[in-house]
């Protein structure tokens, strides 16, 4: 799972594997060691009933995003790319949430494995 931090912005993107994981599972967990920082960063991302909107919430170092089960279920067993929230915060304030199926880069980069991403729909435009 790769995770995308621009200002007020959140970004989760899930190979295939992990999908199918969250599907069964309802969570996949990630950690980033820093070697000097104990504990590193974490974070998660699980399905619940508790809540009716996608949210996401930081403590003990760990980023958790949160996606009701009705909507994670549908993702994770349709051809939709992207679930989206926008939560509110104090002021005026709004952090985009985007929960993303990762899909293989158009053009090889090097130290990148792209075999457990999705095929990217654009692929096909470049063949042949």
């Amino acid at each position: 799972m790769k995770l995308r931090i621009r200002g007020n912005s959140i970004r989760l993107r899930l190979t295939r594997s992990e999908v199918a994981q969250f599907g069964k599972t309802g969570k996949v967990c990630e950690n980033v060691e820093f070697g000097y920082a104990k504990p590193g960063l974490s974070y998660q991302l699980y399905s619940t009933v508790e809540d009716e909107t996608m949210q996401a919430r930081f403590e003990n170092n760990c980023l958790y995003v949160g996606i009701p089960i009705v909507n994670a279920e549908h993702w994770v067993n349709s051809g939709d790319v992207q679930i989206e929230a926008r939560q509110a915060l104090d002021g005026d304030g709004i952090l985009r949430i985007l929960v993303e199926k990762d899909f293989a880069c158009l053009t090889e980069r090097e130290n990148e494995d792209d075999s457990d991403s999705f095929m990217n729909p654009l692929s096909q435009a470049n063949c042949g």
